[in-house]
């Protein structure tokens, strides 16, 4: 059944989480090194995203992180 079920190809969709992403996994003192990219469509146009994120608890239950676009 496992092997049938891997046969199956779907479409997925990721995003990254919104400000409202849960805090409490990360831990006070720690850093996370999250790298993302993104296809953004304006008009006819595209254009590609790298976006690498660096979030940091400064609590259980708050990150503050810095976001690099271009």
């Amino acid at each position: 059944m496992g092997t049938a079920a891997a046969l199956v190809v779907g479409t997925a969709f990721a995003a990254h989480p919104l400000l409202t992403e849960d805090a409490g996994t990360q831990g006070q003192g720690k850093f996370e090194l999250e790298l993302g990219a993104h296809q953004v469509r304006n008009g006819g146009s595209k254009a590609f995203e790298f976006r690498p994120q660096l979030p940091y608890g400064i609590v259980d239950t708050l990150l503050v992180g810095a976001t690099l676009r271009w």
